[in-house]
């Protein structure tokens, strides 16, 4: 389903894939689904990636929940890391 809960042990992990993006699996599968589309060209092709960008509400439940758990810890990692797309910097701090 599209709802969202934490696991145990509740701790907030930034580091790794979550340190560049806020969803790097979901990430991972739209992508991956849209790669499927341009290789096949077929309706089932078509219809699995449009059905993929609903991760995106299940996302944003994510992100509520949390926003809910770990408050300014939550809010200071959502400031850094953009949820979808991305930011390489190099290490002068320049794009």
């Amino acid at each position: 389903g599209f709802g969202a809960r934490l696991q145990d042990p509740r701790r907030l992990v930034t580091s790794g894939p979550f340190g560049h993006v806020r969803h790097p699996m979901y990430l991972g599968v739209i992508l991956t689904s849209l790669g499927v589309l341009l290789l096949y060209r077929t309706w089932a092709a078509l219809a699995l990636a449009i059905m993929m960008f609903g991760l995106t509400v299940r996302a944003r439940r994510e992100d509520e929940l949390l926003a809910s758990e770990f408050g300014d810890e939550w809010a200071r990692y959502a400031a850094r890391v953009p949820g979808w797309i991305p930011r390489f910097r190099h290490s002068d701090g320049g794009i």
